[in-house]
């Protein structure tokens, strides 16, 4: 499976790309009373727009039902372009029916102006401004201008920082759990999740590349059959759950269940990705992560992952254990760029520990002498 190229952190720095864009709301307008479109850029064609409609959340399908709100979806058209949706509630919802309403920032773009953002709608939604457009939902604009986005603001999947929440007791096993299934290719509804923003940031920072193209995912919106996506982090009682594993083909997971272990191909990366996020090394993670473009298999991940700790282990290994991580790591064919780099650094970091071992034999040879 070829993700496609990863571009590095500083390539591209200071560029701009665009998006189309689009507004999903509830507005009194000519067309009617009621969740529209109410304006959309010159570029979306006739079918996208109808996708858009389908999928995205209209009066009391976000979660959260205060009025600070907030979901996200991320999905590809039929088109091949990606779409991502920025919800939020936005003012009491004027038609009566209580509540607030849901309005929903649409972004149209590319598979590679979506590749440049490492596949991460959350980097997305960074470099969108947060300035809310009061005049929208009394004067519809007839059009909307394409939207400029800037790639300054970019970083690695989950976070260039990695002075990211750490996870609370239970929660990284939990959140392996919801990865075992994005690496298994299996929908997932999650539910009950406390953070459930975070949760869908660890399992991304943590999806090779390879997967996480075409990765639909959401979070904050209630479960819909309209929406086919693959991950949904939701909240939903025990009636809805019920009803929806029973009607739709999709595992689902309920957070306050126990953590079970995981058992599936994955294992080795999954406990990997476990050490990593309670250690607070999310962004490591991420950026190891995002150069997997291609190859994501079991085996490659349990190498990458092998690799990546036993580098650490190299600057106080003693001879033996030297010589025991030599023999797991000979240099032989790299199977990708990640593991060529990381085979190229495990080489140098040994040679490196073989001179300072050689040299402190020496000096104590030299010692013993002169006693």
């Amino acid at each position: 499976m070829d993700g496609g190229t990863v571009v590095d952190v500083g390539e591209a720095c200071a560029a701009t790309v665009q998006a189309e864009q689009a507004i999903f709301t509830s507005v009194r307008s000519p067309m009617g009373t009621g969740y529209q479109l109410i304006a959309a850029g010159r570029g979306i064609s006739a079918d996208e727009r109808r996708e858009i409609v389908q999928c995205a959340p209209s009066h009391g399908s976000l979660c959260d039902s205060s009025s600070t709100a907030t979901g996200l979806a991320s999905f590809a058209l039929g088109s091949g372009r990606r779409c991502v949706f920025l919800s939020r509630s936005a003012g009491p919802e004027h038609t009566g029916r209580g509540g607030y309403r849901v309005y929903t920032h649409v972004l149209v773009m590319e598979l590679e102006v979506f590749r440049l953002f490492r596949c991460d709608p959350f980097n997305v939604e960074a470099t969108v401004s947060t300035e809310t457009i009061e005049d929208v939902t009394r004067t519809p604009p007839s059009g909307l201008e394409l939207l400029s986005l800037s790639l300054a603001t970019r970083t690695p999947v989950g976070g260039e920082s990695d002075n990211e929440l750490l996870p609370e007791d239970g929660e990284a096993e939990r959140a392996a759990r919801v990865l075992s299934a994005v690496l298994g290719e299996r929908r997932m509804l999650m539910v009950g999740a406390p953070r459930p923003r975070e949760v869908l940031r660890w399992v991304l920072g943590a999806t090779p590349a390879a997967l996480r193209r075409d990765l639909s995912v959401s979070y904050g919106l209630k479960f819909s059959p309209a929406r086919r996506f693959q991950l949904v982090i939701a909240g939903a009682n025990s009636a809805e759950t019920e009803r929806i594993v029973r009607d739709h083909e999709i595992e689902l997971f309920d957070w306050e269940s126990p953590a079970a272990p995981v058992d599936c191909p994955f294992e080795a990366w999954l406990r990997f990705a476990q050490r990593r996020w309670r250690s607070g090394r999310h962004g490591d993670l991420a950026r190891l992560s995002s150069e997997l473009s291609r190859d994501c298999s079991a085996a490659m991940l349990e190498q990458i992952a092998s690799l990546s700790e036993d580098i650490e282990r190299v600057p106080d290994a003693d001879a033996s254990l030297l010589r025991e991580l030599s023999r797991r790591h000979p240099w032989g064919m790299p199977e990708c760029d990640a593991h060529r780099r990381l085979l190229d650094r495990f080489r140098k970091a040994a040679e490196a520990r073989k001179e300072a071992l050689a040299q402190a034999e020496q000096e104590a040879a030299g010692d013993e002498e002169a006693d």
